[in-house]
C-alpha cells in the first residue's frame, strides 16, 4: 500500500505522480495482454518453454521470462541503455517491438523505480513530524506503529492478563448492575458509536458538598472515541464495552473488565484509556487539549531563560500534598501554594504559564491527577513522587540514565530539597532531562495523534478477545387483538450524536440551604 510508505500529499505533484503511476501500470498491463494474445499467431517457435529473443514471451513459463528480463538487456539496446529508454530514429520496428515487450513485463516496483529515476515521485519514507502530524487524528496503522512503537504496553498487558486468567470477554462482563453511577456501556458498529446504557449524572450545589461531573466527562471521552473513528479511513472493528468516568473506577472491587482512566498496580483486570482531558476541561484556566498545547507553543522559551524555581498549585486533598506544602515552606526555590476552590483563587496560574518555570511538581489527587500530561508538555523538569495511581503512559517515564525524562522523589517529599539543590547546581543535567521529556512526551507520546492511535489499538485488542455485538434487540409484546406474541426490532443503543444532544437531561441541581 503506497500510503503506508509515503505521507499523504495535498500538492499537485503528489497527485500527478500517483495518477501517472496508475496510468503507466494500466497501459503496460493492456500492452502485455495484447502481446500475450498475439504471440501465438506471429511466433512459431517449436520450443514454447524458451523465451523469445528480446524479452518477448515464447510460451507459458513466466519465471524464465522474468529471469531473462532481469539478467539480459534486449539485444537491440545499446550497452547501458535502459529498457524504457527512447529508441533512436534508426531503431528498427523489430527492435522497438522487442523493447515494448520487455517493458510490458515490468513489475509495479520497477515502474515506481522508473518514476523515482525520472524525478516523478519523491523517494522518501514517512517519518512522524510533530510540527506537521501532532494533531493528525487519522494516521494510518503503519504510521501509528512507526511513530509510537512503545505506546501500547497497557493494552497488551490487559489483553494478556485477561486471556491467561479468564478467557474471552462475554456480554455478561459488561453488565452495569453492580454500579449506581459513573459508568456507561457503548458499542461501535459499522463505524457508528452507540451508547447502550448510561449511569452518568451531574450533581451541583449539594449541601453536603458532593459534586459529580459524570456527564461532561462522558461527553469528552465519547468525543475522543468518535474522533478516533471518524478521522480514520481504515476499518474499525465492531465492539461493545463499558467504561468508567470516575477517578476511582472500582472502589468496591467487583473486578470487571472496565475501561478506566487510571488504575493501581494490583488492578490488572482494568483496561487503561486516555482520560477526558485529551478532549477538554470545562475550566477557563485549561480548555481543550489542543488549545493548551498551542498556548504553550506560543509562549515557549529556552530552558535557560525560565524561572529557576519549582512550581505547584493545587487543593490540599491528601497527606501527600500536605507533606509537599510542609517540606517546601520558606524554601527560596519553591513557588508552592494551596488553592482553595471557590475562593478568590488569586494564586491560580494558567496551565500554559506553568511552562515558564524550569521545575514543575506533580502530585496525586483523589486518585491520579490529570495535571501530569499538561506538565509533561512543557520543556521543563517534572518532579514527582512514585505514583500509586497509574496512567496509560506510566511505563514511558524514566527516572535515571541517559534517557531520564522525569525526576522521582519520595512520596513524603523529604528528599525533595536535596534533589532540587542537585538540579539547581547542575543546570546542564536539568536541561538534558527537560529536553528528553519534551522529545518523549510533548513531541511524541502525548500528542493528540498518539492518543487517537491508542484508541484504535484498544478497539482492535479488545475485539480480538471479545464478541461480535448485535446492533438490534427484539422486544416481544402481546397483540391486544389476537393475543399472539409479536416481535419488534429496535436499535440497542442511542447514536452518539443523539446522546450528546440530550445528555444534560440528567443534569441535577440541588439548591444550597
Amino acid at each position: 500500500m503506497i500510503g503506508s510508505y509515503y505521507s499523504r500529499r495535498s500538492t499537485l505533484l503528489g497527485v500527478t505522480s500517483i495518477a501517472l503511476i496508475l496510468l503507466i501500470s494500466v497501459a503496460l498491463l493492456y500492452h502485455q495482454s495484447v502481446t500475450e494474445i498475439r504471440q501465438p499467431i506471429f511466433e512459431h517457435d517449436s520450443d514454447h518453454s524458451t523465451p523469445a529473443k528480446g524479452g518477448s514471451r515464447g510460451g507459458n513459463s513466466k519465471s524464465s521470462n522474468t529471469e531473462n528480463a532481469a539478467s539480459e538487456p534486449p539485444s537491440q539496446l545499446n550497452p547501458g541503455e535502459e529498457p524504457w529508454a527512447k529508441p533512436s530514429e534508426t531503431t528498427s520496428a523489430t527492435s522497438s517491438s522487442a523493447a515494448a515487450s520487455q517493458t510490458s513485463s515490468l513489475s509495479l516496483a520497477q515502474i515506481e523505480e522508473m518514476c523515482h529515476r525520472e524525478g516523478l515521485l519523491e523517494q522518501k519514507t514517512w517519518k512522524f513530524d510533530p510540527a506537521r502530524d501532532s494533531a493528525n487524528y487519522g494516521l494510518e496503522d503503519e504510521q501509528c506503529e512507526s511513530a509510537f512503537p512503545d505506546m501500547y504496553y497497557e493494552i497488551y498487558r490487559a489483553q494478556q492478563w485477561r486471556q491467561e486468567t479468564h478467557g474471552n470477554i462475554t456480554e455478561g462482563d459488561l453488565d452495569l448492575g453492580w454500579k449506581d453511577f459513573g459508568v456507561l456501556r457503548a458499542m461501535i458498529y459499522q463505524r457508528q458509536l452507540f451508547i447502550v446504557e448510561t449511569k452518568c449524572i451531574e450533581i451541583h450545589g449539594h449541601p453536603g458538598g458532593a459534586i459529580r461531573y459524570d456527564i461532561r466527562r462522558a461527553i469528552a471521552m465519547l468525543g475522543s472515541i468518535h474522533r478516533a473513528i471518524s478521522a480514520y479511513h481504515g476499518p474499525i472493528p465492531n465492539i461493545e464495552f463499558s467504561l468508567s468516568v470516575e477517578d476511582i473506577a472500582d472502589e468496591e472491587e467487583f473486578k470487571k473488565p472496565l475501561w478506566v482512566m487510571t488504575r493501581r498496580a494490583e488492578e490488572e483486570y482494568q483496561w487503561m484509556m486516555p482520560d477526558f482531558g485529551y478532549w477538554s476541561w470545562d475550566m477557563e484556566v485549561l480548555g481543550s487539549y489542543e488549545q493548551v498545547r498551542q498556548e504553550m507553543a506560543d509562549k515557549v522559551k529556552p530552558f535557560e531563560t525560565k524561572r529557576a524555581a519549582a512550581l505547584w498549585r493545587g487543593a490540599k486533598l491528601n497527606k501527600i500534598r500536605e507533606d509537599l506544602l510542609n517540606v517546601t515552606r520558606d524554601k527560596p526555590w519553591a513557588d508552592v501554594r494551596e488553592i482553595i476552590w471557590g475562593s478568590e483563587m488569586n494564586d491560580v496560574i494558567r496551565m500554559a504559564d506553568h511552562c515558564q518555570y524550569q521545575y514543575l511538581i506533580q502530585t496525586e489527587g483523589n486518585s491520579y491527577s490529570g495535571r501530569g500530561k499538561y506538565l509533561l508538555n512543557c520543556d521543563s523538569v517534572v518532579v514527582m513522587h512514585k505514583r500509586l495511581w497509574m496512567e496509560n503512559y506510566e511505563h514511558l517515564m524514566i527516572g535515571n540514565g541517559e534517557d531520564q525524562n522525569v525526576v522521582f522523589v519520595r512520596d513524603d517529599f523529604e528528599d525533595l530539597p536535596e534533589k532540587m539543590e542537585m538540579l539547581l547546581g547542575n543546570p546542564q543535567l536539568a536541561k538534558k532531562i527537560a529536553d528528553n521529556s519534551a522529545r518523549q512526551f510533548r513531541d511524541k507520546y502525548l500528542t493528540p495523534a498518539a492518543q487517537a492511535c491508542y484508541w484504535r489499538k484498544l478497539f482492535r485488542a479488545w475485539r480480538e478477545i471479545s464478541f461480535e455485538p448485535s446492533l438490534y434487540a427484539d422486544d416481544w409484546q402481546e397483540d391486544s387483538q389476537t393475543g399472539e406474541m409479536k416481535v419488534t426490532r429496535r436499535f440497542r443503543g442511542v447514536p452518539y450524536e443523539t446522546y450528546i444532544t440530550n445528555a444534560y437531561d440528567r443534569y441535577i441541581v440541588v439548591p444550597e440551604e
